[in-house]
């Protein structure tokens, strides 16, 4: 005969879990199990809690994930990552890519986080030898990045514009980076929150193309710092031309030499700008018998203004119409202390202007090409020994 109750379960009180009889010795009998006894919140009691747990969650969430620690990748033969291309795919925010001296062949990449890619022990030279499959070039920069003592040369492109650079976007900080024959040297989309800061590069001899080919391309971004480097040899356009809200370019040397490049530096767009202790020479094959150019191209920019202050200035070109300036902008440049060779009075400025402590040396200076990225030059001229 089978029995089967169940007992009732009350507060602090021992459930059992009942079996049916089938007799002690019988081989089919189960034992009886004792629980553990469970105390039983009152209803009143466990809504306080509940209430208690559901406040703390927010807290809980809110409480920031702690970052991954920062990494250093190195990149060259023989190591981890043998391309750039493969370094800034496993790279994250943060993480800094140390790349050895050598040739990188056809290396591109795109690079969306923020990195510093720096060499060690001599410059890491990216060479193209096709055109490069984003269609833009080498590397292509689209948020805050850092590069040091990197080279870039041969980028071509259908569209003319291959670059050894095109900023996209962010805050890129160049130091001691060199650029030669690209059709653009670095070429800039506009970011008026962007900014491009150059220290120490070179920005050599661009490519011959049909269109014009920049050794340096800013669009519209917000600032363009760039201090102690090197223009020379834009093939047919400017050496530095930039549209940019605020430019600044100071104790930098801006040579033409034998190439036929057009403006030394053109401002288009007007804009905040000061150029201060530069050595400018407009060679004699130049294409534009105006060194400076400010405006010209659409409405300037607000509020725009031009400081030509403590420059040497060099024209070899043989022509009347040359000029230290072309204002196209009814703001009025000053033009203050600076040391010019080759052109009279008449010829520093066709615009507004104000002119003053012009200084006529009987000795042009030397133009010294001596790369500004070598451990041995220094910004004043001299080198260190």
């Amino acid at each position: 005969r089978q029995a089967h109750r169940t007992q009732p379960t009350l507060h602090n009180s021992r459930r059992l879990r009942t079996q049916p009889e089938l007799g002690r010795d019988h081989p089919g009998a189960l034992r009886t199990t004792a629980l553990t006894p469970r105390a039983v919140l009152p209803s009143h009691t466990r809504r306080v809690v509940l209430h208690s747990l559901v406040l703390a969650l927010p807290a809980i969430s809110a409480r920031p994930i702690p970052a991954l620690p920062a990494a250093t990748l190195t990149t060259g033969p023989g190591q981890r990552f043998p391309s750039l291309a493969a370094a800034v795919a496993a790279a994250r925010d943060g993480d800094t890519l140390l790349l050895l001296p050598g040739t990188y062949l056809d290396d591109f990449a795109t690079i969306g986080r923020r990195l510093t890619l720096r060499s060690v022990g001599g410059l890491a030279e990216f060479v193209a030898t096709a055109p490069p499959p984003n269609g833009k070039a080498i590397l292509v920069i689209d948020t805050d990045v850092t590069i040091e003592g990197l080279s870039f040369a041969g980028s071509t492109s259908r569209s003319q514009n291959g670059a050894g650079i095109r900023y996209q976007g962010g805050h890129l900080r160049l130091r001691r980076c060199r650029f030669r024959g690209n059709q653009m040297n670095l070429l800039a989309a506009g970011d008026p929150a962007g900014s491009i800061t150059i220290e120490r590069c070179e920005f050599g001899p661009t490519v011959t193309s049909t269109s014009l080919s920049h050794g340096l391309y800013v669009n519209v971004v917000g600032t363009l710092t760039v201090r102690d480097s090197l223009f020379h040899g834009a093939a047919t356009g400017h050496q530095i031309k930039s549209r940019a809200l605020r430019s600044s370019i100071t104790g930098c040397r801006i040579l033409d030499r034998d190439s036929h490049a057009s403006y030394s530096v053109d401002l288009p767009n007007g804009g905040l700008a000061v150029l201060e202790g530069n050595l400018i020479e407009q060679g004699p094959n130049s294409r534009n018998p105006a060194i400076i150019h400010f405006g010209g191209e659409d409405e300037p920019h607000l509020d725009s203004a031009l400081r030509i202050a403590r420059n040497t200035v060099v024209n070899n070109l043989d022509s009347p119409a040359a000029r230290l300036l072309r204002n196209q902008t009814g703001a009025v440049a000053r033009i203050a202390e600076n040391r010019v060779f080759g052109l009279d009075d008449r010829q520093i400025a066709d615009g507004p202007a104000e002119v003053s402590g012009t200084q006529r040396p009987a000795t042009p200076p030397v133009l010294d090409t001596a790369p500004p990225w070598a451990p041995a030059w220094h910004p004043s001229g001299a080198r260190r020994r």
